[in-house]
Protein backbone atom coordinates (compact mmCIF):
# COMPACT_ATOMS: atom_id res chain seq x y z
CA UNK A 1 0.00 0.00 0.00
CA UNK A 2 1.30 3.89 -1.19
CA UNK A 3 2.36 5.40 2.11
CA UNK A 4 0.33 8.06 1.00
CA UNK A 5 -2.81 6.03 1.47
CA UNK A 6 -4.20 5.07 5.07
CA UNK A 7 -7.45 2.83 5.88
CA UNK A 8 -10.32 4.21 8.04
CA UNK A 9 -13.23 1.88 8.57
CA UNK A 10 -12.21 0.27 5.42
CA UNK A 11 -13.21 3.05 3.38
CA UNK A 12 -9.89 4.83 1.72
CA UNK A 13 -9.42 8.46 1.46
CA UNK A 14 -6.19 9.92 0.02
CA UNK A 15 -4.30 11.92 2.50
CA UNK A 16 -2.16 14.53 1.36
CA UNK A 17 1.05 14.64 1.86
CA UNK A 18 2.27 17.32 4.25
CA UNK A 19 5.80 17.67 3.00
CA UNK A 20 6.21 18.43 -0.29
CA UNK A 21 10.02 17.66 -1.51
CA UNK A 22 11.64 20.34 -3.85
CA UNK A 23 13.65 19.35 -6.73
CA UNK A 24 16.87 20.90 -4.77
CA UNK A 25 16.03 18.62 -2.05
CA UNK A 26 14.66 20.96 0.55
CA UNK A 27 11.63 20.30 2.77
CA UNK A 28 8.98 22.86 2.44
CA UNK A 29 5.77 23.10 4.48
CA UNK A 30 2.52 23.10 2.29
CA UNK A 31 0.35 26.25 3.23
CA UNK A 32 -2.51 25.01 5.95
CA UNK A 33 -6.14 25.23 3.87
CA UNK A 34 -9.63 26.56 5.40
CA UNK A 35 -10.23 22.05 6.10
CA UNK A 36 -7.17 22.09 7.84
CA UNK A 37 -8.60 24.91 10.42
CA UNK A 38 -10.10 23.69 13.50
CA UNK A 39 -14.04 23.39 13.66
CA UNK A 40 -15.67 25.37 16.21
CA UNK A 41 -17.96 23.87 18.39
CA UNK A 42 -21.65 22.48 18.13
CA UNK A 43 -24.22 25.45 20.09
CA UNK A 44 -24.65 23.49 23.25
CA UNK A 45 -21.68 21.74 23.10
CA UNK A 46 -19.21 22.15 25.90
CA UNK A 47 -15.34 22.53 25.45
CA UNK A 48 -12.94 21.83 27.72
CA UNK A 49 -12.45 25.37 28.69
CA UNK A 50 -16.04 25.45 29.78
CA UNK A 51 -15.19 22.51 31.51
CA UNK A 52 -12.03 24.37 33.27
CA UNK A 53 -14.07 27.73 34.12
CA UNK A 54 -16.90 25.58 35.61
CA UNK A 55 -14.41 23.52 37.83
CA UNK A 56 -12.60 26.91 38.86
CA UNK A 57 -15.61 29.01 39.94
CA UNK A 58 -17.06 26.03 41.80
CA UNK A 59 -13.29 25.87 43.61
CA UNK A 60 -12.85 29.85 44.19
CA UNK A 61 -13.93 30.92 47.88
CA UNK A 62 -16.52 33.89 47.84
CA UNK A 63 -15.58 37.19 48.46
CA UNK A 64 -15.91 38.20 51.81
CA UNK A 65 -17.48 40.95 53.04
CA UNK A 66 -16.39 43.73 55.10
CA UNK A 67 -18.05 43.69 58.50
CA UNK A 68 -20.69 46.43 58.75
CA UNK A 69 -21.29 46.54 54.84
CA UNK A 70 -25.36 47.43 54.53
CA UNK A 71 -26.48 47.51 50.82
CA UNK A 72 -28.35 50.76 50.49
CA UNK A 73 -31.88 50.46 48.91
CA UNK A 74 -31.99 53.46 46.71
CA UNK A 75 -35.87 54.92 48.52
CA UNK A 76 -36.27 55.62 51.78
CA UNK A 77 -39.24 53.41 53.48
CA UNK A 78 -40.82 51.75 50.81
CA UNK A 79 -44.29 52.86 49.94
CA UNK A 80 -46.89 50.92 47.28
CA UNK A 81 -48.81 52.81 45.48
CA UNK A 82 -52.24 53.90 46.54
CA UNK A 83 -54.26 51.27 44.21
CA UNK A 84 -52.79 48.62 45.81
CA UNK A 85 -54.49 49.90 49.54
CA UNK A 86 -57.07 49.12 50.92
CA UNK A 87 -59.80 50.29 48.95
CA UNK A 88 -62.07 53.17 50.07
CA UNK A 89 -65.48 52.43 51.09
CA UNK A 90 -68.54 54.35 52.47
CA UNK A 91 -67.62 53.34 56.06
CA UNK A 92 -65.83 55.78 58.41
CA UNK A 93 -62.47 53.82 59.47
CA UNK A 94 -60.42 55.62 62.17
CA UNK A 95 -56.73 53.94 63.53
CA UNK A 96 -58.81 53.03 66.55
CA UNK A 97 -60.73 50.92 64.37
CA UNK A 98 -58.22 49.60 62.00
CA UNK A 99 -54.71 48.94 64.35
CA UNK A 100 -56.66 46.43 66.53
CA UNK A 101 -57.77 44.47 63.57
CA UNK A 102 -53.71 43.90 62.01
CA UNK A 103 -52.84 40.30 61.82
CA UNK A 104 -49.70 39.11 63.33
CA UNK A 105 -49.90 36.23 61.09
CA UNK A 106 -49.34 38.31 58.24
CA UNK A 107 -46.43 40.45 59.70
CA UNK A 108 -44.58 37.43 60.57
CA UNK A 109 -45.26 35.89 57.19
CA UNK A 110 -43.47 38.74 55.47
CA UNK A 111 -40.77 39.21 58.22
CA UNK A 112 -39.67 35.44 57.06
CA UNK A 113 -39.93 35.78 53.84
CA UNK A 114 -37.49 38.78 53.57
CA UNK A 115 -35.24 36.97 55.69
CA UNK A 116 -34.94 34.38 52.99
CA UNK A 117 -35.02 37.06 50.35
CA UNK A 118 -32.15 39.14 51.64
CA UNK A 119 -30.25 37.20 54.53
CA UNK A 120 -27.87 39.85 54.70
CA UNK A 121 -29.70 42.72 54.77
CA UNK A 122 -31.98 43.02 58.18
CA UNK A 123 -32.56 47.08 57.33
CA UNK A 124 -34.52 45.92 54.36
CA UNK A 125 -36.54 43.03 56.54
CA UNK A 126 -37.79 46.73 59.12
CA UNK A 127 -38.36 48.30 55.96
CA UNK A 128 -40.52 46.48 54.39
CA UNK A 129 -42.40 45.88 57.42
CA UNK A 130 -42.82 49.77 58.23
CA UNK A 131 -44.03 50.01 54.54
CA UNK A 132 -46.32 47.69 54.82
CA UNK A 133 -47.43 48.64 58.09
CA UNK A 134 -48.17 52.31 56.31
CA UNK A 135 -50.06 50.91 53.18
CA UNK A 136 -52.58 48.74 56.00
CA UNK A 137 -53.08 52.23 57.81
CA UNK A 138 -53.47 54.38 54.76
CA UNK A 139 -56.97 55.78 54.00
CA UNK A 140 -57.28 57.04 57.34
CA UNK A 141 -56.28 60.68 57.11
CA UNK A 142 -53.73 62.70 59.55
CA UNK A 143 -55.76 64.68 61.65
CA UNK A 144 -53.77 64.97 64.78
CA UNK A 145 -50.18 64.12 63.93
CA UNK A 146 -49.01 64.96 67.40
CA UNK A 147 -52.15 62.71 68.83
CA UNK A 148 -52.27 65.34 71.52
CA UNK A 149 -54.31 64.17 74.53
CA UNK A 150 -53.29 60.52 73.88
CA UNK A 151 -51.62 58.39 76.40
CA UNK A 152 -47.63 58.45 75.56
CA UNK A 153 -47.78 54.67 74.07
CA UNK A 154 -50.42 55.83 71.48
CA UNK A 155 -50.82 54.78 68.78
CA UNK A 156 -48.23 51.96 69.50
CA UNK A 157 -50.52 50.58 72.17
CA UNK A 158 -53.29 50.39 69.48
CA UNK A 159 -51.46 47.13 67.75
CA UNK A 160 -51.82 43.49 68.65
CA UNK A 161 -49.19 42.18 71.41
CA UNK A 162 -48.19 39.81 68.22
CA UNK A 163 -47.81 42.34 65.62
CA UNK A 164 -45.73 44.09 68.18
CA UNK A 165 -43.62 41.62 68.56
CA UNK A 166 -42.52 41.29 65.26
CA UNK A 167 -41.75 44.43 64.58
CA UNK A 168 -39.74 43.93 68.16
CA UNK A 169 -37.77 41.30 66.74
CA UNK A 170 -37.01 42.93 63.15
CA UNK A 171 -35.61 46.23 64.86
CA UNK A 172 -33.21 44.05 67.48
CA UNK A 173 -31.84 42.57 64.08
CA UNK A 174 -30.57 45.29 63.01
CA UNK A 175 -27.52 46.93 64.71
CA UNK A 176 -27.14 50.73 65.82
CA UNK A 177 -25.62 51.71 62.59
CA UNK A 178 -28.46 50.30 60.48
CA UNK A 179 -30.83 51.59 62.56
CA UNK A 180 -29.53 55.33 62.87
CA UNK A 181 -29.61 55.19 58.88
CA UNK A 182 -32.94 53.69 59.34
CA UNK A 183 -34.45 56.63 61.54
CA UNK A 184 -32.46 59.16 59.10
CA UNK A 185 -34.70 57.48 55.89
CA UNK A 186 -38.17 57.31 58.24
CA UNK A 187 -37.91 61.03 58.26
CA UNK A 188 -37.38 61.69 54.84
CA UNK A 189 -39.80 59.15 53.97
CA UNK A 190 -42.39 61.06 56.17
CA UNK A 191 -41.58 64.45 54.70
CA UNK A 192 -42.08 62.61 51.35
CA UNK A 193 -45.11 60.74 52.37
CA UNK A 194 -47.42 63.80 53.48
CA UNK A 195 -46.32 65.71 50.49
CA UNK A 196 -48.46 63.07 48.65
CA UNK A 197 -51.25 62.79 50.62
CA UNK A 198 -50.27 59.46 52.32
CA UNK A 199 -50.87 58.90 56.00
CA UNK A 200 -47.67 57.73 57.89
CA UNK A 201 -49.00 55.94 61.19
CA UNK A 202 -47.30 53.13 60.39
CA UNK A 203 -44.10 54.70 60.61
CA UNK A 204 -44.93 56.58 63.78
CA UNK A 205 -45.53 53.47 65.28
CA UNK A 206 -42.38 51.63 64.20
CA UNK A 207 -40.46 54.88 65.09
CA UNK A 208 -42.19 55.07 68.66
CA UNK A 209 -41.31 51.21 69.18
CA UNK A 210 -37.92 51.90 67.77
CA UNK A 211 -36.92 55.03 70.34
CA UNK A 212 -37.97 52.90 73.02
CA UNK A 213 -34.96 50.54 72.82
CA UNK A 214 -32.91 53.05 71.35
CA UNK A 215 -34.29 56.55 72.34
CA UNK A 216 -30.41 57.79 72.09
CA UNK A 217 -31.07 57.64 67.99
CA UNK A 218 -33.18 60.79 68.67
CA UNK A 219 -30.57 62.81 69.33
CA UNK A 220 -27.78 61.90 67.16
CA UNK A 221 -28.90 64.05 64.02
CA UNK A 222 -30.41 66.69 65.11
CA UNK A 223 -28.13 69.88 63.31
CA UNK A 224 -30.05 67.60 60.34
CA UNK A 225 -33.22 67.48 61.69
CA UNK A 226 -33.69 70.99 62.57
CA UNK A 227 -32.75 72.02 59.16
CA UNK A 228 -35.82 69.43 57.90
CA UNK A 229 -37.85 71.45 60.70
CA UNK A 230 -37.16 74.83 59.71
CA UNK A 231 -37.46 73.95 55.69
CA UNK A 232 -40.38 72.81 55.88
CA UNK A 233 -41.83 75.32 58.83
CA UNK A 234 -44.75 76.70 56.22
CA UNK A 235 -46.10 73.00 56.64
CA UNK A 236 -46.76 72.81 60.24
CA UNK A 237 -48.40 68.66 59.78
CA UNK A 238 -44.89 67.55 58.34
CA UNK A 239 -42.87 69.58 61.41
CA UNK A 240 -45.20 68.42 64.10
CA UNK A 241 -44.89 65.09 62.77
CA UNK A 242 -40.98 65.06 62.60
CA UNK A 243 -41.15 67.08 66.00
CA UNK A 244 -43.33 63.54 67.59
CA UNK A 245 -41.36 61.47 65.84
CA UNK A 246 -37.85 62.71 67.41
CA UNK A 247 -39.26 63.78 71.01
CA UNK A 248 -39.94 59.74 71.45
CA UNK A 249 -36.61 59.08 72.66
CA UNK A 250 -37.09 61.43 75.17
CA UNK A 251 -39.92 59.76 76.69
CA UNK A 252 -37.54 57.38 77.93
CA UNK A 253 -34.09 59.50 78.26
CA UNK A 254 -34.70 63.05 79.22
CA UNK A 255 -31.22 63.84 78.28
CA UNK A 256 -31.95 62.84 75.22
CA UNK A 257 -35.40 64.70 75.58
CA UNK A 258 -33.88 67.73 76.39
CA UNK A 259 -31.21 67.81 73.29
CA UNK A 260 -34.30 66.97 71.13
CA UNK A 261 -36.44 70.05 72.60
CA UNK A 262 -33.16 71.99 72.83
CA UNK A 263 -31.71 71.62 68.84
CA UNK A 264 -34.95 70.76 67.03
CA UNK A 265 -38.42 72.63 68.76
CA UNK A 266 -36.93 75.57 70.22
CA UNK A 267 -35.47 76.73 67.00
CA UNK A 268 -39.05 77.35 65.82
CA UNK A 269 -41.00 78.59 68.96
CA UNK A 270 -41.70 81.51 67.68
CA UNK A 271 -43.85 79.78 64.58
CA UNK A 272 -47.02 80.24 65.50
CA UNK A 273 -47.95 76.79 64.13
CA UNK A 274 -45.48 74.71 66.01
CA UNK A 275 -45.21 76.54 69.28
CA UNK A 276 -47.96 74.70 71.33
CA UNK A 277 -46.21 71.29 70.58
CA UNK A 278 -42.61 72.71 71.49
CA UNK A 279 -43.74 73.93 74.81
CA UNK A 280 -46.52 70.98 75.51
CA UNK A 281 -43.46 68.56 74.80
CA UNK A 282 -41.52 70.58 77.37
CA UNK A 283 -44.00 70.44 79.67
CA UNK A 284 -44.70 67.02 79.51
CA UNK A 285 -41.26 66.03 79.52
CA UNK A 286 -40.27 67.96 82.49
CA UNK A 287 -43.69 66.28 84.14
CA UNK A 288 -42.38 62.99 83.74
CA UNK A 289 -39.12 63.64 84.67
CA UNK A 290 -39.38 64.89 88.15
CA UNK A 291 -35.56 66.32 88.27
CA UNK A 292 -35.61 67.64 84.66
CA UNK A 293 -35.52 71.35 85.68
CA UNK A 294 -32.51 71.35 86.92
CA UNK A 295 -30.58 69.94 83.79
CA UNK A 296 -32.48 72.41 81.35
CA UNK A 297 -29.22 74.55 82.09
CA UNK A 298 -26.65 72.16 81.14
CA UNK A 299 -27.88 70.96 77.98
CA UNK A 300 -28.77 74.13 76.38
CA UNK A 301 -26.18 76.44 75.04
CA UNK A 302 -25.87 80.18 75.59
CA UNK A 303 -27.57 81.22 72.53
CA UNK A 304 -31.02 78.90 73.19
CA UNK A 305 -31.01 80.21 76.53
CA UNK A 306 -31.22 83.40 75.78
CA UNK A 307 -33.99 82.66 72.97
CA UNK A 308 -35.85 80.38 75.96
CA UNK A 309 -35.54 83.58 78.50
CA UNK A 310 -36.53 85.88 75.55
CA UNK A 311 -39.85 83.58 74.82
CA UNK A 312 -40.54 83.61 78.22
CA UNK A 313 -40.37 87.42 79.59
CA UNK A 314 -39.58 89.23 76.24
CA UNK A 315 -43.27 91.32 74.74
CA UNK A 316 -41.68 91.66 71.44
CA UNK A 317 -41.49 88.33 71.56
CA UNK A 318 -44.31 86.42 69.36
CA UNK A 319 -45.41 83.73 71.60
CA UNK A 320 -49.17 83.80 73.13
CA UNK A 321 -49.69 84.79 76.28
CA UNK A 322 -50.76 81.48 77.38
CA UNK A 323 -47.87 79.81 76.24
CA UNK A 324 -45.84 82.13 77.71
CA UNK A 325 -47.12 81.86 81.00
CA UNK A 326 -46.98 78.03 80.66
CA UNK A 327 -42.65 78.73 79.99
CA UNK A 328 -42.82 81.24 82.74
CA UNK A 329 -43.87 78.35 85.08
CA UNK A 330 -41.20 75.88 84.06
CA UNK A 331 -38.29 78.45 83.86
CA UNK A 332 -39.59 79.93 87.68
CA UNK A 333 -40.38 76.40 88.97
Amino acid sequence: MSENWVTVSSKSIKKPSQVQKKQNGSASVSKPTYSDAPKAPVFGEKSQFDALTVVNKKSRPPTPKADGDVAKPKSSIPRPSKKDGAKKSGAKHTLEAVAPTLSGQQFEELYQKNRELFPDNPLTWLKDLTGNLNLKLDQLGQANPVFSGQPEDYPSCLIKPEVKKVLNKSIRDCSFDMLQVFVEQLIQSITTDMSKGFSVYGSQIVAQILLKYKPQLSALQTKKFQELVIANKNFPAKCQTIMWVLGQGGVHNLDVGLKVWSAVMLPVIEVKALAPYAVEYLTKLLKKHADGVDKVGSVIDMQQYFLVFDATFADNFSLHASLRKVMRGIILH
